[in-house]
């Protein structure tokens, strides 16, 4: 199964991330969107794994937890991430007194942690049809970069989710919460 872990947005987020994403559909339809149910702040990706490896995830996890004081998570601003052939346009969010990185380092011990918290809003193939109306809708985007600034979610949960790959885009399943 597919799996991952993240932070359920607040309400508030998520009706702000409404407004702006209505408002970026109209500018670039040629982007996916992230449907408002699934939006959730990205701690790690596991991608697929087995039951095995699952159980093992619950276990560092159920283990680690009451050790780590909780602090707030802080979006900032509207960013991007640019790979070869897409752009995956998030909100970074950063953490108070280090409490997640603590977190990760732990349930991590042996690998190399390459971590960004983020949002994700919506995501996009490049395509050469439409270089000039993304170049044009990536200055727009950078005027709106202060949208979420200071937005904050205190002492938040974290959510082991199952993600299943449809047609119409992901379905997210809560498998445990911490």
């Amino acid at each position: 199964m597919r799996v991952f872990l993240g932070v359920p947005v607040t309400p508030d987020i998520r009706n702000k991330a409404s407004e702006i994403i209505k408002e970026f559909k109209i500018k670039l339809p040629e982007c996916r969107w992230t449907k408002l149910e699934n939006l959730h702040i990205t701690l790690k990706f596991y991608g697929e794994i087995s039951d095995e490896e699952l159980n093992n995830i619950k276990l560092k996890i159920n283990n680690i937890t009451p050790g780590i004081k909780r602090g707030k998570l802080i979006l900032t601003q509207l960013s991007r991430f640019d790979r070869r052939d897409r752009v995956v346009f998030i909100v970074d969010v950063i953490q108070e007194n280090n409490w997640l990185t603590e977190f990760l380092l732990n349930l991590e011990k042996n690998e190399k942690i390459d971590y960004t918290a983020h949002l994700t809003l919506g995501r996009l193939k490049i395509k050469p049809a439409i270089r000039m109306k993304i170049a044009k809708f990536l200055k727009y985007y950078e005027t709106k970069k202060d949208y979420f600034l200071n937005d904050r979610i205190n002492n938040p949960e974290i959510v082991l989710y199952k993600s299943t790959l449809t047609q119409d885009g992901p379905i997210y399943e809560v498998l445990t919460k911490w």
